[in-house]
């Protein structure tokens, strides 16, 4: 009897736990290492219970505070992929992934449209280099946003559209190291670097 009580009472309790969101399905830690940026992304809205959202005093604000511009290029390589402009005020990050390049592999050009994207500093994060040291002077931030290029070839013209999600960590003196990702579903991306100095 004292067991049937107990099984009832977790279930009741899984239950609710359930029903208030502490037990999410899918739910992933957000500072979790090795997370793909689009999972980070979903699981920090779930946590905040709202999206990044920007009221009429955020472009003056983003656009009042620091700006970065500068290349992009593919991740571990030197090969360029467009520009990049970040720009931080307060708490907000915000810019655009624009211009082209030509993909050396592929013999294509890619033609950007849009990139723009929009996120904010996420304090809960922790810089540890790779001897394991906290830098408590680096801050992280996640963008995210939407993407539209154009790719042309030998006999191939076409539109590739998607999110980019923009990470980076800020250090005291303004320094920016991050990566852009690119995916149309969620399976398939590219990845690029960025680096250099906000002003």
């Amino acid at each position: 009897m004292i067991v049937l009580i107990v099984v009832i009472a977790l279930g009741v309790l899984l239950f609710v736990l359930q029903k208030a969101g502490v037990l999410e399905r899918g739910l992933k830690d957000p500072n979790a290492e090795g997370i793909m940026p689009w999972t980070e992304w979903g699981s920090r809205q779930k946590l905040e219970g709202k999206p990044v959202e920007a009221d009429e005093s955020a472009p003056a604000l983003i656009l009042g505070g620091l700006k970065y511009d500068g290349n992009l290029r593919l991740a571990g390589t030197r090969e360029p992929r467009g520009e990049i402009m970040i720009f931080i005020g307060g708490n907000l990050v915000g810019g655009s992934w624009y211009g082209g390049y030509h993909n050396s592999r592929t013999k294509r050009q890619y033609d950007l449209m849009n990139g723009g994207f929009l996120g904010k500093f996420y304090p809960d994060k922790k810089y540890v280099d790779e001897q394991g040291n906290e830098d408590p002077s680096k801050r992280y931030f996640l963008c995210m946003g939407k993407f539209a290029m154009q790719e042309t070839g030998k006999q191939i013209v076409r539109l590739i559209a998607g999110e980019i999600y923009v990470r980076g960590w800020m250090d005291e003196d303004n320094m920016l190291t991050g990566r852009v990702f690119i995916t149309s579903d969620h399976k398939n991306y590219h990845e690029f670097e960025y680096s250099g100095k906000a002003k």
